[in-house]
């Protein structure tokens, strides 16, 4: 399960920084949080199908979080794409989606279920495998912050401890994998909790794009494997940052202790820091596990 950092930049997409976004992968499937422009082009450069997508987060209607999704749609469309996508969103995105299809911008055939929120927490909704929640954060508009938490991680097997106690490759490998016991031919009965590794906890991710400081977002982020958080300015400009409806790098990192989450990762990042690298610095000065976020970046939830 890896989260990659499409685009990082705040505002307008530059040179060097696509504008805001991420995705979360694994096993075939992903989940999309923002969709600035460019997000096909970073899909692609990730190696990474929009076809995979199960489920869009978007934090915000401003157009540096959303200007990509008609694209998305439009790229899905054209590719025959048939699954249901479903589309978080603050109030209003139904009537921006709407308008887009009427004006026969896209004209998807496959099903889009939007979803848009309007209270301070929403869901969670649950997925087979994960389920998605939701916060209101501070920012000039109506805008979301969200959670994305594994509903239950199957444990890996032991091959190894499997082979020594003379299981053959084969099916019984996946019953154990299952766990169910199974019997040998030689009469021995191989138990599924001996070659099982322990059950690891479920993987949480917590994605807060534009918001001033909020006690949401750190309810919101509570024991996450990984927090990424804007981090628009520094500490210089923290009442520029506010008034705006932003955070600044000690911002964040305080939310992220406060929270208790595993690392913390800056991005949204104001043109007018050509080396996001001293944000970081300066939040690693509250809560050590922090690293600036960067285009192409790409990171394993739940792994130091």
């Amino acid at each position: 399960m890896r989260l990659t950092f499409l685009g990082t930049n705040a505002g307008l997409p530059s040179l060097e920084r696509r504008a805001p976004g991420a995705v979360l992968s694994w096993n075939g499937k992903s989940v999309l949080f923002d969709c600035g422009e460019g997000t096909l082009l970073a899909l692609r450069a990730a190696a990474i199908k929009p076809s995979s997508l199960l489920a869009v987060c978007i934090t915000h209607l401003h157009g540096d979080h959303l200007n990509g999704l008609p694209g998305l749609i439009g790229a899905l469309s054209l590719r025959a794409h048939k699954s249901a996508l479903t589309i978080y969103g603050p109030v209003g995105l139904r009537e921006y989606i709407e308008t887009l299809r009427r004006l026969r911008v896209f004209y998807p055939d496959f099903e889009l279920e939007l979803l848009e929120l309007s209270a301070p927490t929403e869901g969670p909704w649950q997925h087979k495998s994960f389920s998605i929640s939701a916060a209101a954060m501070q920012h000039r508009v109506s805008c979301y912050g969200y959670r994305f938490e594994e509903l239950r991680r199957v444990p890996g097997l032991d091959r190894q401890r499997a082979a020594a106690l003379g299981v053959p490759d084969g099916p019984l490998l996946g019953l154990l994998r299952r766990g169910h016991d199974v019997k040998l031919k030689n009469g021995v009965t191989v138990r599924a909790r001996d070659v099982l590794e322990p059950e690891a906890a479920p993987r949480i991710l917590c994605y807060c794009g534009d918001t001033a400081p909020c006690d949401a977002a750190i309810a919101l982020a509570k024991g996450a494997n990984l927090l990424v958080h804007e981090a628009t300015y520094d500490q210089t400009r923290r009442e520029v940052a506010h008034e705006r409806g932003h955070c600044t790098s000690l911002d964040a990192a305080n939310v992220a202790l406060q929270a208790g989450v595993t690392k913390l990762a800056l991005t949204h990042f104001s043109p007018r820091y050509a080396d996001p690298e001293r944000l970081a610095e300066e939040a690693r000065s509250v809560f050590p596990q922090t690293f600036a976020a960067v285009d192409g970046l790409s990171v394993e939830l739940g792994k130091d």
